[in-house]
């Protein structure tokens, strides 16, 4: 039922008129609406300029004492003629998903909450938790607000998302790259590889209003200041990298993971900060720093409202601990729902798949030829602690993984250049790693092809496996990774009697070596663009999310321009075109609807109680449920009353089950 505090209306049993002045007054909780004094504003305002100051200050004591890099901006377009190939994919690719993309699972969430906020006087949750205002992680929603004004076209709304990409994308091909190893960077293939997985991993989470794409952004971001401070002895890249991961930490609580690569090259940060003379000064203008996250969060609330915002949501919940993180994994898994399409799961499967593989190779051989370990394995460490700090949120959905799209890429680089020098050493490990790419594509096309809501309109299998000529397509590669697998073992236990063997080194084995994974994820990215293309080209000129963004922009944003309701058939008045019954007809008494022998065609028609026949049982992790998402949800249409209410206004006297707590009375 229905539990939210509300408003009906003002009623009185008084049998006299209206009198002349009578008024009432409610007022509504107003805990929230606040606005900072002047003094706030000013302290506010000399704390920012405070901080640039300090940051400006560190960056010339830096420049001072010797730690210079010239060239970075030339290095920004000075790269080989591979990258720009894959500039024009990615950011091509990037566009065409800003069209024809699905939208994500809160996009109606987000935007309201941003359009109702200029009426409430704060960001309100207009949907959930009694209104209570959405900071400390509201700053993303009052940029949303300032869009919404402009024009609530979903082609508009997600300019920040789509910027987002493009930003993390340049930031993967012109830094983090590049610090991975300089034979990383050149490597044409290694290059490519990251532009597919790349979206691979940003096509199914990032392609909203969702937060995501800008803790993507952030994070990445945060990782590659850090590793200019540690290749650089520079001090003000990490004191922008911890406001950078100030404004990711506040976009929501998955915003976290952006503190991570802070976390993994602490140590090499604080040995630099010893090496200087300018310690002191150095730790307070990162102190400094760091302190810019309390005029983000206080900038428009209080500690008593910020804290007293946190208390309702953690009581009203869903508040799931941190010892149930593996319920992430697991609704990556719940069949024929959107939150575990094979998008989605190939996404995170192959960040895994990357992730580990890195870590075992890295292990075993030490150093790979061409790779910089240390911000290799700073790169690992980044994504296994921001996995860890997933468990402190409060919500383990599975789209929170889109956080990781920029990480993802990076680990796909670095992981195809590696595992191309061991398969070009040892024909049984590429097999098995091809076996592995397999398998995942195997585990991920269990899955439907599913997109959210209108996301679905004209999408093959969106309801069901991927099927090719009546065969499951998880079938099919599930039975090429075994093939893949027997030969690995057959070429494991052939080393016994036949010695180690080199590859040659000829293009055609560098080619079979350095391209698995990229294979893998263009078949994903192919399938992800060719569907959505489909439904469009299919429906056209019916509603689809493409067309309707199409319209938007060739409207030039116009107000005219209302997406679906544009395709609506709404009849403007219903009793008109009424279809008249055949002459020489006969019928009962009831009519020509009702024919000649009627059954159930009566006002008492309807069954002695409204509940319907069986609970409905929907699996945990079904999203858009008013279930527990880590609890068995079962649910049911209405809540009976003990016994029957006879409404005393009806003719034929019914008796039905009512609402508890309801008791029908005739009208006065």
């Amino acid at each position: 039922m229905e539990k939210k505090p509300q408003v009906a209306g003002l009623f009185t049993d008084l049998k006299m008129a209206p009198q002349p002045g009578l008024s009432a007054r409610v007022d509504i909780d107003t805990r929230f609406i606040t606005s900072p004094t002047s003094l706030k504003l000013l302290v506010m305002a000399l704390g920012v300029v405070c901080v640039v100051a300090s940051i400006i200050a560190l960056a010339v004591l830096d420049r001072r004492g010797g730690h210079r890099a010239g060239g970075a901006w030339k290095r920004f377009v000075k790269v080989p003629v591979a990258t720009w190939i894959a500039d024009i994919g990615v950011i091509g690719g990037l566009l065409l998903w800003h069209i024809i993309g699905a939208i994500s699972s809160d996009d109606g969430y987000n935007l309201t909450i941003a359009r109702v906020s200029a009426d409430a006087g704060y960001t309100a949750n207009y949907f959930r938790y009694f209104g209570a205002t959405e900071a400390p992680f509201d700053w993303y929603q009052s940029v949303l607000a300032h869009f919404a004004a402009i024009s609530t076209a979903g082609v508009w709304m997600r300019v920040p998302a789509t910027l987002a990409g493009i930003g993390t994308w340049l930031l993967l091909s012109r830094w983090v790259i590049p610090r991975l190893g300089r034979r990383v960077a050149l490597n044409r293939v290694t290059m490519w590889t990251a532009g597919a997985v790349f979206l691979a991993a940003w096509f199914p989470f990032n392609n909203g209003l969702r937060p995501e794409p800008l803790i993507a952004f952030g994070v990445l971001a945060v990782w590659a200041l850090v590793e200019t401070t540690i290749g650089t002895h520079r001090l003000w890249p990490t004191a922008l990298a911890i406001i950078v991961a100030a404004f990711s930490v506040t976009l929501a609580p998955q915003g976290i993971i952006a503190a991570a690569p802070l976390l993994v090259g602490a140590r090499s940060v604080v040995a630099i900060i010893r090496s200087r003379r300018i310690a002191l000064p150095a730790l307070a203008a990162l102190a400094g720093s760091a302190a810019l996250i309390f005029v983000v969060i206080f900038r428009d609330q209080t500690l008593a409202t910020v804290a007293e915002s946190a208390r309702i949501k953690y009581t009203v919940g869903p508040t799931i601990s941190w010892y149930q993180e593996f319920l992430r994994y697991y609704f990556l898994t719940v069949e024929d729902s959107v939150d575990s399409s094979l998008t989605r799961r190939f996404a995170v499967l192959a960040m895994m798949l990357c992730l580990f593989g890195m870590i075992t190779l890295l292990l075993r051989k030490g150093h790979v030829p061409g790779i910089a370990s240390g911000p290799v394995w700073r790169l690992l460490g980044t994504t296994a602690i921001g996995l860890l700090l997933l468990h402190f949120t409060p919500t383990k959905w599975a789209v929170q993984f889109g956080a990781f799209a920029g990480l993802a890429a990076a680990l796909g680089a670095v992981t195809a250049f590696a595992f191309a020098l061991v398969g070009l050493h040892s024909r049984r490990n590429l097999a098995l790693y091809v076996t592995a790419l397999l398998f995942v594509l195997a585990w991920a096309t269990s899955g439907i092809n599913g997109w959210f809501y209108v996301g679905n309109y004209g999408v093959p299998w969106f309801d069901r496996q991927p099927v090719i000529a009546g065969y499951p397509v998880t079938t099919m590669f599930l039975a090429l990774a075994i093939i893949s697998a027997v030969l690995a073992g057959w070429l494991h236990f052939r080393i016994d009697y036949a010695g180690h063997t080199e590859v040659a080194n000829t293009r055609r084995n560098r080619v079979l070596a350095s391209t698995p994974l990229l294979v893998v994820a263009v078949i994903m990215v192919v399938l992800e663009v060719g569907s959505m293309t489909k439904g469009f080209v299919q429906r056209y000129p019916v509603y689809t999310t493409a067309k309707a963004n199409l319209s938007a922009l060739t409207s030039g944003l116009s107000s005219d321009s209302c997406a679906m309701a544009d395709d609506v058939l709404v009849e403007a008045d219903t009793n008109a075109g009424m279809l008249q019954p055949v002459p020489g007809q006969t019928w009962g008494e009831y009519g020509p609807l009702g024919g000649q022998n009627p059954v159930g065609f009566t006002p008492n028609g309807i069954s002695d109680t409204l509940e319907p026949p069986k609970p409905v049982v929907a699996n945990p992790g079904t999203v858009n449920s008013d279930g527990s998402p880590n609890k068995p949800n079962v649910g049911i249409a209405t809540q009976p009353a003990p016994a029957a209410a006879t409404d005393p206004s009806a003719s034929t006297g019914r008796e039905c089950s009512c609402r508890s707590g309801w008791t029908p009375r005739a009208p006065r």
